[in-house]
C-alpha cells in the first residue's frame, strides 16, 4: 500500500512518535522514501515526502467543499492512490471515472452525489470498502443472509446497537442449544467456548479486537487475547476435534490489524 504523505520533516516525526504502539520496524529505502511495518503483522506501509505540499492541501477551505465536482475529483483520486486491489477485484477505475465523471455538474445535489457515489462502490464487490453518510453505511456486497435476518430483527436500531444487540442474542443461543453443560466466555465476551459433545469442542470469535474493552489499544487486547486462547487451549486439552465458528465476525471500528488473525492461526 502506498500513502502519499503531505506532512512536513517535523510534522512526520512528531506524528510518528504518536505511532509507536502501531508499529514495530521502520526501513528508509532512499532519503525521502519511509516504510513502516504495523506491529505483530504483515502490513508495510510506504510514505513518500514531498519536496512542498499540493495547492489542494495547502487551501483550508479546499477540504470544506461542498463542490460536487470537485469532492467526486477528491472521492476518485483518494482510492487511485490508496486502494491495492483494483486488479483483484476486476475493477477498471479509469473507466468508471469515463463514465461517472460526466454524471456529475456543478449542479449536483448532495444525494444525487451520494447515488453515485453508492453506484461506484458497489463496483468493488469488497466487504472491505464502505461509505458512511450520516447514519446511512452503503456496502459494496449485497448483505448476506444473517446480516438482513438481524436487519429485520431489530430494524429501528442504529447499525452499531444492532449488531451488539445481535451478538447479545447469539450468545444466549449458543449457551442454551450448543453450550448449555459449560458455557465460557472471555475477552469482553467476544470469544465464546465449550463442549458440542465431550470429545468435539467448539469456538466462536465474534469479532477481531477490542477484546479488553471498547477502544482499548491494539496491545492491551493482544495481552487479552493470548490469556484467553492459554484458558481455551487448555480447556480443549482433551477433545479429538475443534469447530471454529466465525461467521459473523467483524473488525469492530475498523482496528482489527494483521496480529490478531496471525496470533490466532498459530493455535
Amino acid at each position: 500500500m502506498r500513502l502519499i504523505n503531505y506532512l512536513t520533516r517535523k510534522e512526520l516525526i512528531r506524528t510518528l512518535r504518536n505511532l509507536k504502539n502501531r508499529f514495530d520496524r521502520f526501513e528508509i529505502h532512499e532519503p525521502d522514501r519511509l516504510s513502516l511495518f504495523s506491529k505483530g503483522g504483515i502490513t508495510r506501509y510506504t510514505y513518500d515526502r514531498l519536496n512542498f505540499l499540493p495547492d489542494y492541501c495547502q487551501n483550508d477551505c479546499a477540504s470544506k467543499s461542498k463542490d460536487p465536482e470537485y469532492n467526486f475529483e477528491v472521492f476518485y483520486h483518494s482510492f487511485k492512490e490508496n486502494y491495492p486491489f483494483f486488479k483483484l477485484h476486476n475493477v477498471d477505475w479509469d473507466g468508471i471515472y469515463k463514465t461517472y465523471r460526466p454524471k456529475v455538474k456543478a449542479k449536483t445535489t448532495d444525494d444525487e452525489l451520494l447515488e453515485i457515489f453508492s453506484a461506484v462502490i458497489k463496483s468493488f464487490n469488497d466487504p472491505h470498502v464502505s461509505l458512511q453518510a450520516g447514519d446511512r453505511r452503503i456496502g459494496s456486497t449485497k448483505p448476506d443472509a444473517l446480516s438482513l435476518h438481524i436487519r429485520q430483527e431489530f430494524p429501528s436500531e442504529k447499525p452499531m446497537a444492532r449488531y451488539f444487540k445481535s451478538l447479545e442474542k447469539l450468545r444466549s443461543i449458543i449457551k442454551k442449544d450448543f453450550l448449555d453443560v459449560d458455557c465460557r466466555m472471555a475477552a469482553n465476551n467476544f470469544i465464546v467456548w465449550g463442549k458440542i459433545k465431550p470429545n468435539i469442542g467448539y469456538l466462536n470469535i465474534f469479532i477481531m479486537g477490542d477484546y479488553a474493552g471498547l477502544g482499548a489499544s491494539r496491545t492491551d487486547s493482544l495481552a487479552v487475547l493470548k490469556t484467553t486462547m492459554d484458558q481455551v487451549m487448555e480447556y480443549f486439552r482433551s477433545v479429538e476435534a475443534v469447530v471454529v465458528d466465525v461467521r459473523l465476525i467483524r473488525p469492530f471500528c475498523g482496528k482489527a490489524k494483521n496480529e490478531f488473525p496471525i496470533f490466532l492461526c498459530q493455535h
